[in-house]
């Protein structure tokens, strides 16, 4: 619902503040005092069309901020839809218009478009009056208002219906893949082959890239290993040679251990390390002799680097990656290959699945039709309640050529207001007060489906009174148990209504006039519905019929409840 207002240096509001509340929340004051402008600012917060002649006059800007409280069930959707996080249930939105015609929008403090602050707000709040910002002017929204109506009739067969138009979907693809234009195909067939005979005959082997580099790393440094193999070799055999000197120092401790036992250990380690040292020696020589050395060496290795790293720049950033591309290219090449089987097989599925999507999409519309049949009916009851006796109120169906998840029906309300009148499209209807009517009629209906909390109305009591004027009320306030109401009324039985009364007044400061704002108590609402009764002076006669009339509401609106 919308729980805060707050308006600055719009028109003649210098800056005005207003919390609301669940319920029905009436709005009244005198002709002229501004009542047109909050309705006006509202709808420049939701990110309608204005122009800069809207900002207080002297001032550089004007500005709106609206404050809604989420319900949990939209929180979800929103998030999802427009990619803004809402916390502890809150979503505030702004709008700055600057005097030069720069617009400035906020979600939750992030910096937005017009265009996507009014697409959320299209979910949060119906403004209904002389500037409509409202879902029901949207004929593309029709079938979704209409959805919601018979909701629980259709979940289960669109959620089958979204399945087989995304099996449909990938079905369409494939053949596009497959039959496609001949040369197209066929240069594609050609690419794979291209691309499969290049990696294959690479033979490329899975580690084979990191032992090149230590391959290449090796004989960068093979004079260096040479040089140092060689010193090593020399050190062990030429003289004076250590395997030598070791050997007589074998010899010698060999003869000292007969007379002491304890240099026998001695013996026994040295000739350890001498054996050790002999198979260095000889592993060093052998490691001497298989030194590759040569520049053909070298060149082998970045010729074979090279072409590692001209596939990886094709097709994968390491070598595991490019032979899985390979794998996943020679199944498309096959697949391709085998195109009229396949295809043949592909439009059989896709016929069998265009049947059963054919026969959700007849369900969902009779489903559709038979709740239009019964949202027709009520809707014009509740017309004609309102004092519209020729109204007629249509649902017309139409064939999309295509179907989507949606089924293939093309829904739009329409509506005539006079005997002999062809029914037309809801927004070639030209008076307000009307239209407003009309919207209460199909939000009473579709009071328990849909999902916008809060509704605005403004000139609903236009060309009403008496008992059409009670009727208008006990509407609206039946409405108002499931949503927001916020109503602008000169009408006493629509106002006796209200859970919160506010009083618009418009005043002169500083030889400039402002419009505010007061919050009713009990005794200010039965003099403001005194005022409204009468349009003149309150007597003792006006207040006491005003005591009546706003104790008369309670009991309806307890009999509602």
């Amino acid at each position: 619902m919308l729980s805060y207002i707050n308006i600055k240096n719009i028109a003649l509001i210098e800056e005005l503040s207003l919390e609301l509340n669940d319920g029905l929340n009436i709005l009244t004051g005198e002709t002229g005092v501004g009542k047109s402008i909050i309705i006006n600012s509202i709808n420049f917060g939701l990110g309608g069309r204005v122009n800069k002649d809207l900002i207080r006059q002297g001032c550089e800007y004007g500005y709106v901020e609206l404050m809604f409280q989420v319900k949990e069930s939209m929180i979800c959707e929103l998030e999802t839809l427009f990619g803004i996080k809402i916390e502890n249930n809150e979503l505030l939105v702004s709008r700055k218009l600057l005097d030069g015609g720069k617009n400035i929008c906020k979600i939750n403090g992030e910096t937005t478009t017009v265009s996507m602050l009014q697409g959320m707000t299209d979910y949060l709040i119906d403004v209904h009056g002389q500037h409509e910002h409202q879902s029901l002017m949207n004929v593309k929204r029709h079938i979704d208002i209409l959805d919601q109506f018979c909701e629980k009739e259709t979940a289960g067969v669109k959620e089958k219906l979204v399945v087989y138009c995304d099996k449909y979907i990938e079905i369409k693809k494939e053949l596009s893949l497959l039959i496609g234009n001949d040369i197209d195909r066929e240069r594609k067939i050609d690419l794979l082959k291209y691309q499969i005979d290049e990696i294959t005959a690479a033979s490329l082997l899975e580690n084979e890239e990191e032992e090149l580099n230590e391959k290449r790393k090796i004989l960068a440094s093979s004079e260096k290993l040479m040089k140092g193999i060689g010193k090593v070799y020399k050190i062990l055999y030429d003289e004076p040679s250590v395997i030598d000197q070791a050997g007589k120092c074998i010899s010698e401790l060999e003869y000292l251990s007969s007379i002491d036992e304890k240099i026998n250990e001695f013996h026994i380690m040295l000739k350890e390390a001498y054996i050790q040292m002999e198979e260095v020696a000889s592993n060093v020589r052998d490691y001497a002799e298989n030194i590759e050395h040569s520049p053909e060496a070298t060149n082998k290795v970045e010729r074979r680097l090279d072409t590692i790293y001209n596939l990886k720049r094709k097709y994968g950033s390491s070598i595991a990656q490019i032979l899985l591309y390979n794998e996943r290219i020679q199944n498309e090449l096959d697949f391709i290959a085998g195109s009229e089987e396949n295809i043949a097989k592909l439009k059989q599925e896709q016929i069998k699945i265009e049947e059963e999507i054919r026969e959700l999409c007849e369900q969902i519309s009779s489903k559709r039709k038979q709740s239009a049949a019964k949202i027709k009916e009520k809707i014009e009851q509740i017309l004609n309640d309102l004092e519209m006796k020729n109204v007629r109120f249509e649902i017309d169906f139409n064939r999309k050529q295509n179907f989507d998840k949606n089924g293939y029906d093309e829904v739009e309300f329409l509506f005539s207001a006079n005997k002999g009148e062809k029914v037309k499209s809801l927004d070639k209807i030209a008076s307000g007060g009307e239209m407003s009517r009309v919207m209460l009629a199909i939000k009473t209906v579709l009071a328990d489906t849909d999902n916008i909390e809060t509704l605005i109305f403004d000139e609903i009591d236009t060309g009403i009174s008496g008992y059409t004027a009670q009727k208008v009320a006990e509407k609206m306030a039946l409405l108002s148990i499931a949503h927001q109401l916020i109503c602008i009324t000169h009408l006493p039985q629509i106002a006796a209504m209200a859970d919160y009364h506010y009083k618009i007044n418009k005043e002169t400061e500083n030889d400039k006039t402002v419009t505010n704002i007061e919050v009713l108590n009990k005794e200010d609402t039965i003099n403001e519905l005194a005022r409204l009764i009468t349009g003149a002076e309150t007597t003792e006669i006006t207040i006491k019929h005003a005591e009546e009339m706003k104790e008369m509401a309670s009991k309806v609106k307890l009999s509602l409840a």
